[in-house]
């Protein structure tokens, strides 16, 4: 490590005790926030309504903190209590960790190379991103438009905004928003594509009939975090569907009775749900 990175870890370390001492009744967690993102906002939606207690954002690993919501298994180490997080890419995760503090995992794909690679017995750990767990707390009456809905990723935004312009049948879903109107955006529609994971989850959890797209190979770690998903799921399908051409991204938006379904979670919400870690509910001390 050079001396700069030294002093930017020694910064981010600083930072964090400064936070903790200034917020000693919230919860220190470990997300991403370089870009808004609907799957990582998810965790300052749930994790206080889950809890009964407050967030802060901390960005080092070296005291005990939670993380859930997004592919944050892979810089976790062993001060982190896992929540539902997955592996983004299936790699081993680059410090060691503490199998007694994984709570529950995203899918079978992340639990089974946690497992490879410490040697742990995970079998009992609870699967299910915490993101199936939303219509617990935020069920709002939205009357379906009868549109069918579409979801890049932040990174493929580009690609399907010119090619829906004139489309009165489709809206282009931003997942750089807040959880709630994203939701009900996402129930004004009769079907919804998405190459944004969260987009298909969320989808799922308030039945909405929806299929997987792959609209480039932007996507940092491929299809590894929606086959870990799908591995949860009763879904009829863990591929996507490729779209390399504007006119086959508008045959699918144009049929899309014939490619979405809706999938159910195959586990217990509510074991999930009881994962959530002791330590950090509101009757417990931090």
């Amino acid at each position: 490590m050079t001396m700069s990175r030294y002093g930017d870890a020694a910064i981010r370390v600083a930072r964090d005790c400064f936070i903790r001492m200034k917020n000693p009744n919230a919860i220190p967690m470990v997300y991403f926030t370089d870009r808004a993102n609907v799957g990582d906002l998810l965790n300052e939606y749930l994790v206080p309504r889950v809890s009964g207690r407050e967030i802060v954002k901390v960005r080092s690993s070296l005291g005990s903190h939670l993380r859930a919501v997004g592919s944050v298994v892979g810089s976790a180490s062993r001060s982190s209590y896992i929540w539902g997080g997955g592996s983004i890419d299936g790699a081993r995760p680059s410090r060691e960790l503490d199998a007694k503090k994984i709570c529950a995992l995203r899918g079978e794909k992340t639990r089974e190379m946690l497992a490879c690679h410490y040697g742990g017995n995970l079998a009992s750990v609870p699967l299910g991103d915490p993101a199936i767990l939303m219509p617990e707390y935020f069920c709002p009456k939205v009357e379906s438009e009868g549109v069918v809905g579409i979801i890049p990723h932040f990174s493929d935004a580009d690609i399907v905004r010119d090619a829906v312009l004139d489309k009165n049948h489709v809206k282009v879903i931003s997942v750089e928003q807040n959880p709630e109107p994203f939701i009900e955006d996402l129930l004004k529609c009769d079907y919804v594509f998405s190459s944004s994971l969260h987009g298909l989850i969320l989808a799922d959890a308030y039945g909405v009939s929806n299929r997987w797209i792959k609209l480039s190979d932007r996507l940092l770690g491929g299809s590894f975090k929606f086959i870990d998903y799908y591995t949860t799921v009763d879904a009829g399908s863990d591929a996507p569907l490729i779209v390399s051409s504007d006119r086959e991204l508008l045959r699918l938006l144009d049929n899309p009775e014939r490619h979405c379904e809706v999938s159910h979670y195959r586990h217990n919400k509510r074991e999930l749900l009881d994962s959530f870690p002791n330590r950090y509910r509101d009757d417990n001390n931090a």
